[in-house]
């Protein structure tokens, strides 16, 4: 029996068997924090960092094993520096591996031998990891582990997506899992409130719009977030909270910044009603239910850090 501990950039092991000497460090490499730890009941082990990637235990080998490698990856997606937002282990198939990276959805059905991409993901903007506000939160996949075709997995800032099928991915919204009141994602990255031509350097500290395509009112408040993105390229985006408010023109803090350079075509957006960095569990001890044919876990909590806090019981 193993417990463990996780601290910047290492892993430790306390094994609790009679014959334990103790606390040893695991090599793990050049990983920033270890955001994230899955370990699967036959032993299967994996986790996730914030600046360089996943990786699997070997037990051959004895060390953790860099999963975002050329022979694995899909051509064209190839190992970079960028950290992981979530890897899990299928409980009832510990063969499957779901992987979110470089904003993308990536499963791997051979224990990261190899990874395909589910394209039915939304992409998210890339890399949202190193400088999100909930990168450290989680789970933000779970898998069914009554189901393997039943997931959810969070994004960032557009909300919480499903599949029953294990294949095809759809937005959980009020409507389609009868949320209570007005809780739910709106549709991703909502352009309703218009565009702006300032001319704007992407970065970090306070950032002023004021030749807006319409009147914003945001109010000012470290709860109501604005995500800006240039128009042509999302992945060139900014987010903060509004410091500053008066007609078409406002002022953010901006906190998460991707990408560089300076641009004069920007979508806005208000982040609120989307929902992002969920935290996801299946509860075994409300046993299961039969749905469309298929027997899955009968209770799953949703807890989203853009609602505010809100605990969502399914």
């Amino acid at each position: 029996m193993f417990r463990f501990t996780i601290a910047a950039s290492l892993l430790l092991v306390l094994s609790l068997d009679a014959s334990a000497s103790g606390w040893q460090r695991l090599k793990l490499g050049n990983g920033g924090i270890v955001t994230r730890l899955d370990i699967a009941h036959d032993g299967t082990m994996v986790n996730s960092t914030d600046s360089f990637g996943c990786y699997i235990w070997s037990v051959t080998q004895n060390q953790w094993v860099q999963l975002l490698n050329v022979s694995a990856m899909p051509i064209g997606t190839g190992p970079s520096g960028d950290g992981c937002d979530e890897i899990r282990i299928d409980p009832a198939n510990t063969s499957n591996i779901w992987m979110l990276w470089n904003g993308n959805l990536y499963k791997s059905t051979n224990k990261g031998a190899s990874f395909s991409a589910v394209s039915s993901y939304p992409t998210q903007p890339a890399n949202s990891t190193d400088g999100s506000p909930t990168k450290s939160f989680g789970p933000y996949g779970a898998i069914d582990p009554n189901n393997s075709n039943v997931l959810y997995f969070s994004t960032t800032s557009r909300g919480l997506y499903f599949t029953n099928d294990g294949t095809t991915f759809s937005q959980v919204t009020a409507s389609s899992a009868g949320l209570p009141g007005s809780v739910g994602n709106n549709p991703a990255r909502p352009a309703s409130a218009g565009t702006d031509a300032t001319s704007v350097t992407v970065g970090t500290g306070r950032k002023t719009f004021t030749t807006n395509s319409a009147s914003f009112g945001f109010s000012v408040g470290t709860s109501n977030f604005v995500q800006v993105w240039e128009t042509s390229n999302p992945a060139i985006q900014m987010i903060g909270n509004v410091t500053a408010s008066s007609a078409a023109t406002f002022t953010i803090n901006v906190t998460n910044a991707q990408g560089s350079g300076t641009h004069s075509d920007w979508t806005v957006g208000n982040l609120n009603a989307i929902g992002g960095g969920h935290r996801i569990v299946f509860d075994t001890s409300g046993g299961t239910i039969s749905l469309g044919g298929q027997v899955r876990t009968a209770n799953v909590f949703v807890h989203t850090y853009l609602w505010c806090g809100n605990m969502e019981k399914h």
